[in-house]
C-alpha cells in the first residue's frame, strides 16, 4: 500500500484516493502486527516458514500501471482472500484456535473494504480514461494472472459487499476438475 501511495503520486487523482489508501495501509500494518504477534504466541517469528511472494511479484509487474496494480493486487489477490476465508476459518475451528479466528474475523471485514476501495478506483480510472471496466478487468487478469483463469469458489456474499461486479470475475472462473 505504501508503494502504491508513493509510486502513483503523480497520477491525476483526487485527494480522496490517497485518503482511502492511507486507511488501507494502516489496516494492513495492523493485520501484519497482529499476525506477527500471533506467531510469537505460538513460538515462531515472521519469516520462519517458507511462503509465496505473489504480492512482491505483483507490485513489481504492475509498477508502471495503477490500474493493473488495483486489479491484480486488490481485485484478484485480496478478493481471493475473501474467497478462502470460510475454509480457512473452518480449519481453525477444527483445531480450536479461537485467537486466530478472532484475528481473521476482524481482518476479513477490513479486507472487504480494501476490495471495495479498489473497485471504486478501478471504476473511476476507467470512466476517466474512457475504458470499459469489464473488458479492462478481463484484459488485465488475462495478461497478468495465470492466463486469466480465477480459481472458484468465489465468496459471493463478501465480493458483493465489496461492490465487485460478478461480470468481472465469473466469466474468468477456472473449470472445476472432477476427481
Amino acid at each position: 500500500m505504501w508503494d502504491l501511495l508513493v509510486r502513483f503520486q503523480d497520477e491525476d487523482l483526487p485527494e480522496e484516493f490517497y485518503d482511502d489508501w492511507l486507511v488501507v495501509a494502516g489496516e494492513e500494518t495492523k493485520h501484519f502486527n497482529k499476525w506477527r504477534g500471533r506467531l510469537a504466541d505460538l513460538g515462531f517469528n515472521y519469516g520462519d516458514f517458507p511462503i509465496h511472494d505473489y504480492l512482491w511479484d505483483a507490485a513489481f509487474i504492475t509498477r508502471h500501471s495503477l490500474l493493473e496494480r488495483l486489479v491484480l493486487v486488490h481485485c484478484v489477490f485480496e478478493a481471493r482472500g475473501l474467497d478462502v476465508y470460510p475454509t480457512t476459518r473452518s480449519k481453525m475451528e477444527r483445531v480450536g484456535d479461537i485467537t486466530s479466528i478472532e484475528i481473521m474475523d476482524e481482518n476479513v471485514q477490513e479486507e472487504v473494504g480494501h476490495v471495495g476501495r479498489a473497485v471504486k478506483w478501478v471504476r473511476f480510472l476507467c470512466e476517466r480514461d474512457g475504458l470499459d471496466e469489464t473488458e479492462m478487468f478481463h484484459s488485465i487478469v488475462t495478461k497478468l494472472y495465470h492466463g486469466g483463469k480465477l480459481p472458484p469458489p468465489f465468496n459471493l456474499e463478501m465480493r458483493d459487499a465489496a461492490g465487485m461486479p460478478r461480470e468481472w470475475y465469473e466469466p474468468l472462473a477456472k473449470p472445476h476438475r472432477n476427481s
